[in-house]
């Protein structure tokens, strides 16, 4: 006999774009809730779902989504982020340095950073591991390229 599905609470169309809204939050700003990235007060302990709240909120101001005065509560984003866990679209760790979705800890900024350093090692070492992981790179990112305009591979370019 099959599996009797659990009722979610997503339904309602409010919860579903608050969930939308979380997941995008996460995408769009790796590393949301780090101290690092908090304002420089000399409070010892940070609210990490309270930017994450904010910038969610900002993120449905900017998308023209209408959400209720001071919706989500931090505790309904804590559920949320359970949810994420459940469904392993975020790991069952800690996350005391941010959040981030899979491997996406890197900002655009970031990432080219860092993608311009293993062009370095793929082009000057000759390390074949290397090249390979760089070619296997530039090819998962030419959207991103081509969404900066031609920006991103500009120094690496052939």
């Amino acid at each position: 006999m099959p599996k009797k599905l659990a009722s979610q609470p997503y339904k309602e169309h409010l919860a579903f774009e608050r969930l939308m809204l979380l997941i995008a939050t996460l995408l769009k700003h790796p590393g949301i809730g780090s101290p690092d990235l908090m304002d420089s007060r000399n409070d010892l302990h940070h609210d990490a779902l309270a930017t994450v709240q904010k910038t969610l909120q900002q993120l449905a101001t900017e998308l023209r989504i209408e959400l209720p005065a001071g919706y989500p509560a931090v505790s309904t984003l804590r559920k949320d982020l359970e949810t994420l866990r459940h469904y392993t679209i975020l790991d069952q760790r800690m996350y005391r340095w941010g959040y981030y979705l899979g491997t996406g800890a890197l900002s655009s900024a970031e990432l080219k950073v860092a993608f311009n350093a293993l062009a370095s090692l793929a082009q000057y070492q000759g390390d074949a591991q290397v090249r390979r992981i760089y070619e296997t790179l530039s090819k998962r990112l030419r959207g991103l390229d081509m969404e900066l305009k031609g920006d991103f591979f500009l120094a690496w370019q052939n």
